[in-house]
């Protein structure tokens, strides 16, 4: 994983501006967090995202900010956009323990669900009697 603290130097310049861009900010969380995520290192992934959150202030200050919960939203929304699972995974759990209330999930993407860019429900069995 990429070094913590130029890493949360980037998401804070970020956030300091008057509009914080949260779809660049979703990607350099997704960024810091590939490497553990493409080698499915849940260990490392939970533990950066818990690293990132922390030593984050901006960036959970600009979660909180009452008078522009957009930012959030924004975050949020684009997390689940991203193209892969475990990425979305490692990401909301940045945002998870940044302070946002969600549903970040408990269980790492398998493989499968993983190669998928978003869930679909599998076809129907087809029962011949």
């Amino acid at each position: 994983m990429a070094d913590v603290t130029k890493l949360v130097q980037k998401i804070e310049a970020e956030c300091s501006g008057k509009a914080p861009d949260a779809v660049k900010v979703v990607r350099l969380l997704a960024d810091a967090l590939d490497e553990p995520c493409r080698n499915a290192d849940r260990h490392r992934a939970y533990n950066g995202a818990m690293q990132i959150a922390m030593h984050a202030p901006r960036l959970k200050a600009m979660l909180h900010d009452k008078q522009r919960p957009e930012f959030q939203n924004r975050c949020v929304g684009a997390c689940f956009k991203l193209p892969d699972a475990r990425s979305q995974w490692a990401v909301a759990h940045v945002l998870h323990f940044a302070g946002v209330h969600m549903n970040c999930g408990h269980l790492w993407p398998s493989e499968s669900y993983a190669a998928q860019s978003s869930y679909t429900m599998p076809e129907p069995v087809k029962v011949t009697v």
